[in-house]
């Protein structure tokens, strides 16, 4: 419910985004969609060293760093981390005693074949008091009572502890992989181009490729780029990859073809000046 509610604030919908990428029809209009978003992000890609430095530490969110999304995935992820964490000292509390071992306690029961040895978790017999009433007189009896129920109870919270502690590192294992994709620059930089050359062959454009997931995805983008791979596919990532580096090389193309004109007119204008102070 916070991502849902808090990466809507980025400008992009994501939960919306993906949804349309479930019709390949509508890969044009996620392409315009993701360059709208990452447009704001390029007046970063000329900014001084200090704001640099704050972009590839992440020490910094929000949208104009092009971290925000990926900030708030790693605030939520952290939390994720905390809810498992204290699901598991929960039941270390309820079971009592020293039972972050106990599903492996159990388990290890289980394989030696003393399924109906007594458990310091779940005893299968304990001592009840009963009071017998006779004319006038009641005896207070104490006797051993069999807990049967206490055999089913073990293994449903040995099923749960395993679930735990699965859930757990589960989440500890995601946590670092987000952390790994934050600070390493080189993932996102493969993946972009991993994913663009599944639908081109031309290494040329490998320059190009690497301009744009640093100066324009950035960290969101391609985060973006991944929720729309895991949720929908890897062919729709594929397509909207080719289209925003195909979109990029026309452009930046463009711009160079210009620079070499004024350049050559530049040039042409200092070849003519010497001429015209010998006339």
């Amino acid at each position: 419910m916070l991502w849902r509610s808090m990466n809507t604030r980025s400008g992009i919908d994501i939960q919306s985004f993906v949804n349309h990428g479930h019709d390949s029809k509508n890969v044009p209009a996620l392409v315009d969609t993701l360059e709208q978003y990452c447009s704001p992000t390029t007046e970063l890609k000329h900014s001084n060293f200090f704001i640099k430095c704050l972009r590839i530490v992440s020490c910094t969110s929000g949208k104009r760093m092009g971290n925000y999304l990926i900030s708030l995935n790693l605030f939520v992820k952290s939390l994720y981390l905390l809810n498992s964490f204290m699901q598991l000292c929960l039941l270390n509390l309820f079971l009592g005693q020293e039972s972050w071992l106990f599903g492996i306690d159990v388990w290890n029961t289980i394989l030696s074949g003393n399924v109906l040895k007594d458990s310091s978790y779940f005893p299968r017999v304990t001592l009840c008091d009963l009071r017998v009433r006779e004319i006038g007189i009641v005896h207070r009896y104490t006797v051993q009572c069999v807990l049967p129920i206490n055999m089913l109870n073990e293994k449903v919270f040995m099923v749960l502890w395993f679930w735990f502690i699965y859930v757990f590192i589960r989440n500890v294992l995601s946590f670092i992989v987000t952390i790994y994709e934050i600070l390493y620059e080189g993932d996102r930089v493969s993946y972009i181009t991993h994913l663009y050359r599944l639908s081109s062959t031309r290494s040329e454009d490998d320059d190009y490729v690497q301009q744009y997931t640093r100066g324009y995805l950035m960290q969101d983008g391609v985060l973006i780029i991944r929720l729309l791979s895991q949720n929908v596919n890897d062919v729709v990532a594929i397509h909207v990859v080719n289209k925003l580096i195909e979109n990029y090389t026309k452009r930046q193309q463009e711009i160079e073809v210009k620079q070499r004109i004024r350049q050559q007119q530049q040039e042409q204008m200092l070849n003519n000046e010497p001429c015209q102070s010998d006339v």
